[in-house]
């Protein structure tokens, strides 16, 4: 009874990990995707500006 436990517990701590692991690569290539859409945006802004200051 008492290995059971211990062992549901370790698979939790187990499980924490690997969700803690994977959570932080879901959300960091999140963060490189909003990063790379900001960095668009300014450079179609700046091209934006570019042809208004043209024209």
């Amino acid at each position: 009874m008492l290995r059971d436990i211990s062992m549901e517990r370790t698979v939790g701590i187990y499980r924490m990990f690997v969700y803690m692991y994977f959570g932080r690569k879901i959300v960091g290539s999140i963060d490189h995707f909003h990063n790379n859409i900001r960095r668009i945006f300014t450079i179609t802004n700046t091209i934006a500006d570019f042809h208004q200051i043209t024209i």
